[in-house]
């Protein structure tokens, strides 16, 4: 499970978290999703239409693949597909539920690495004042 620390705006990072996978992966009939896969769509054929005008006039295939056809993959499949659920830990609050929030997966993982690597570093510090030297 992908836990992000913080000590305080937990709700506030809910709800930007809640914001940045409802855009992604919300109700896809209708709201948000139906508008950034259209937006997704469009860009994606404006993007393919440039492509292969410029490899028209340039006369190679060079500007089709690196351009657009390996960018694009690399964000659709890489990026936007795979998901994974992060879960906001306010340590300045004690909440007894705690929601699990969809993302992406990168986002996730590097979000909970960043927070957990800080909330550790943060955890040895707290232990080291707290006891006496020797």
């Amino acid at each position: 499970m992908n836990t992000f620390h913080t000590w305080g705006g937990g709700e506030l990072l809910e709800k930007v978290f809640e914001a940045i996978g409802f855009v992604l992966y919300g109700d896809a009939d209708t709201g948000v999703g139906q508008v950034f896969r259209a937006l997704l769509r469009v860009s994606l054929s404006m993007g393919a239409f440039c492509a292969l005008l410029l490899a028209f006039f340039r006369q190679r295939f060079e500007p089709l693949i690196r351009s657009f056809f390996i960018p694009s993959v690399a964000i659709v499949f890489l990026l936007l597909v795979p998901r994974t659920t992060i879960t906001v830990l306010d340590h300045t609050q004690e909440s007894e539920e705690k929601k699990e929030i969809p993302v992406p997966f990168f986002l996730g993982k590097f979000a909970a690495l960043t927070s957990t690597c800080v909330h550790e570093l943060r955890s040895s510090f707290e232990k080291a004042i707290q006891s006496p030297y020797p």
